[in-house]
């Protein structure tokens, strides 16, 4: 029986409660189209994971008091540092040192001058100028796949697994006279729109 992988978006057991499936016949199948179906959807919103996890990453910095970071919704962030000098957290928003949002961290209450070196007085007013300059260590994802985009995932699958006695075909018909025709498989629009909260929006 195939393995339940890590960044599947849904249960087997809710996909084929779905699917009204009350048999184990399939459920290999049904197993490795999750995984493949929630690894489509992370490439496509350019993303290694939708859940909590831990990053460290080093940023240029942009010479200005923001600084936008990869992953979100940012939660926690445990160090910064530019140009190898650590920054405090500001205790309020007002005094000297960085706060964040889901998106991004932004540098408060500081001076308008700031040496380059690790000693100095306060914290910088911007995310200094320099290659890879500016390092962080956050937390950031969804404590759970977000249930719009889980519902995708679970229509998509559904969907693949009914197409399976029909890919290929337009129409049918059906011993009674009547004719059936048979969805376009694409669903590139219904995508998008799932997908669109969830895009990673700056570069890797």
């Amino acid at each position: 029986m195939a393995n339940t992988s890590a960044i599947d978006m849904v249960k087997l057991a809710d996909l084929k409660a779905w699917l009204s499936l009350t048999t184990g016949n399939d459920d290999d199948l049904l197993k490795k189209l999750i995984t493949n179906i929630s690894q489509q959807i992370l490439t496509k919103i350019s993303r290694d994971t939708i859940l909590s996890a831990s990053f460290t990453e080093s940023y240029d910095g942009s010479g200005t008091p923001m600084q936008a970071l990869l992953h979100y919704p940012i939660s926690a962030v445990a160090s910064l540092t530019i140009n190898n000098a650590s920054i405090a957290a500001s205790p309020d928003g007002v005094q000297s040192g960085y706060v964040f949002d889901k998106y991004a961290l932004k540098l408060v209450g500081a001076g308008s001058a700031w040496p380059v070196a690790p000693s100095y007085f306060g914290a910088p007013s911007t995310f200094i100028k320099g290659f890879k300059n500016v390092v962080v260590t956050y937390t950031a994802g969804y404590a759970a796949v977000p249930a719009d985009l889980a519902q995708f995932v679970m229509e998509w699958c559904a969907f693949r697994y009914r197409q399976r006695g029909w890919i290929g075909q337009k129409s049918k018909h059906l011993g009674t006279g009547e004719s059936v025709t048979f969805a376009d498989d694409n669903m590139t629009e219904a995508m998008n729109h799932a997908i669109k909260p969830y895009k990673r929006l700056i570069p890797v």
